[in-house]
């Protein structure tokens, strides 16, 4: 008989308790979903072990979200906590990062089918083995990916990722339920568009996302007859002349790449006080979205990534621009199999806007030591943030802490390869994101021959045949 999942949600708001329970018990028939709004009573019902999934917003009172998903963690090994939350110190967040105890972190404003699907992720990891490989096999119950070795090409040529099944690649998230899509129209960065809407050239609109610091939305452009999709940026961003100043200025930058794994940026608009950023749009699924559906990756298709990013990052430093936020989500795949990347010259609306608060919006696992200092940047950030992604989509898990107790702050943390990464990647990897710049390797295309050299002593490149 099926095992009957027991789910608690606990929010110090009564009603965001009951909107949360009512909804998730009525998705998810099978599961027992209860809430609490009261920390003390919440910290008794977590240390019971029949818990699967807990939901629990960081902002409550004393003990906050932090402590609940700690002592949850201590209790049940087995429980997958989702922190929700739209702001977050550093100290806090990164605290419940390091120690594993936040299983995933939800960004507000979110869309309902958004918590769901992270909650029945949370319940199919709860049923999943632990152990997978750190060679990429798929969990048992997941739809294996067809993996080949990649073919050499050319140099210029466009390189697909030659390990993912074609039907994976042209899968589709499924659309929200149509309430959701009403309720997120209805909202202040949609009618921020208006002005844009009266140049009448972008039509068809409609939202992809919403955050903190911008929203996308995919659009026709009527003059150049294709899709594109637009990013607005907040106005508590563009309230800030420094940080705009800093967004223009990279986005200027970004303007001038053309590279065949590099989404274009095509345009700054400004009416009346509203900016928006106009890019190529790319329909496919992004790595985040592999790596939950799948797990973590075939060593075989990881090296391809690393080859595309390496072609795409040496490329872009060549000309002294920087990412400075690599992330499974900002790499993309085409529906013909092409990865590339995105967000180039807008990551720094994330990074500037965490400087001004000192705070950090969504997760910072990707952010290097000095990315969170503020102090000068050179390609290095970006071989730190992609060693941090390679170790990802190898493992599944974002990398080890390195020390003996938990960092008090995010200067304190020393992120290590997990052991379950065979010893020459480790090596390769542990380098790539060394908390000191100096100690990293000195750019991407070394780092990725060295890692390339290591995993072939994993997986030796087949001979040719005579």
């Amino acid at each position: 008989m099926a095992r009957r999942h027991k789910i608690l949600v606990v929010d110090d708001d009564p009603l965001v308790v009951q909107a949360t329970v009512a909804f998730l018990a009525s998705a998810l028939p099978t599961c027992d979903v209860s809430g609490l709004t009261s920390s003390s009573d919440a910290m008794a019902r977590v240390r019971t072990p029949d818990l699967s999934v807990l939901v629990c917003d960081l902002a409550m009172p004393q003990p906050d979200g932090v402590a609940l998903l700690k002592e949850a963690q201590r209790c049940n090994g087995g429980i997958r906590s989702l922190l929700v939350t739209g702001y977050a110190t550093r100290e806090a967040l990164l605290s419940v990062i390091n120690d594993g105890s936040a299983w995933r972190c939800l960004e507000k404003p979110f869309a309902p089918d958004t918590l769901l699907r992270a909650v029945r992720e949370a319940i199919q990891a709860v049923e999943a083995t632990r152990d997978t490989p750190a060679n990429g096999t798929p969990q048992a119950g997941r739809p294996p990916l067809v993996v080949r070795k990649p073919a050499r090409l050319a140099p210029g040529q466009v390189r697909r990722l030659t390990s993912f099944n074609r039907s994976i690649v042209l899968k589709r998230s499924k659309p929200p339920p149509s309430s959701v899509a009403i309720r997120r129209w209805d909202n202040r960065a949609t009618r921020r568009l208006s002005p844009l809407l009266e140049h009448k050239r972008y039509q068809d609109l409609e939202m992809i996302s919403e955050g903190s610091t911008a929203s996308v939305f995919k659009a026709r452009d009527v003059l150049l007859n294709t899709r594109v999709a637009i990013k607005l940026i907040s106005q508590k961003v563009t309230r800030d002349p420094r940080i705009m100043a800093t967004v223009l200025a990279e986005a200027r930058l970004a303007m001038q790449l053309s590279h065949r794994h590099i989404v274009r940026l095509h345009n700054i608009e400004e009416v009346d006080g509203s900016y928006f950023l106009v890019m190529e749009y790319i329909g496919g699924p992004t790595l985040r979205t592999l790596l939950k559906e799948h797990g973590p990756l075939p060593l075989d298709t990881v090296r391809q990534v690393l080859d595309v990013c390496d072609d795409a990052l040496s490329y872009a430093h060549r000309r002294t621009i920087l990412h400075c936020d690599i992330k499974p989500e900002n790499l993309i795949i085409t529906d013909d199999g092409v990865l590339k990347v995105i967000d180039f010259g807008i990551a720094c609306l994330a990074v500037e806007s965490a400087r001004q608060r000192d705070a950090l919006c969504g997760t910072p696992y990707y952010l290097s030591p000095e990315e969170i200092r503020g102090t000068p940047l050179d390609c290095r950030t970006d071989i730190y943030s992609l060693g941090v992604v390679i170790h990802e989509l190898l493992t599944g898990s974002l990398p080890d802490h390195a020390g003996d107790t938990l960092p008090k702050t995010p200067f304190e943390y020393i992120p290590c390869a997990s052991t379950r990464v065979a010893e020459p990647l480790r090596a390769v990897l542990d380098r790539s994101f060394a908390t000191n710049p100096d100690e990293r390797w000195p750019n991407v295309h070394t780092f990725a021959v060295q890692f390339q050299a290591a995993a072939d002593e994993i997986q030796p490149p087949a001979e040719a045949a005579p």
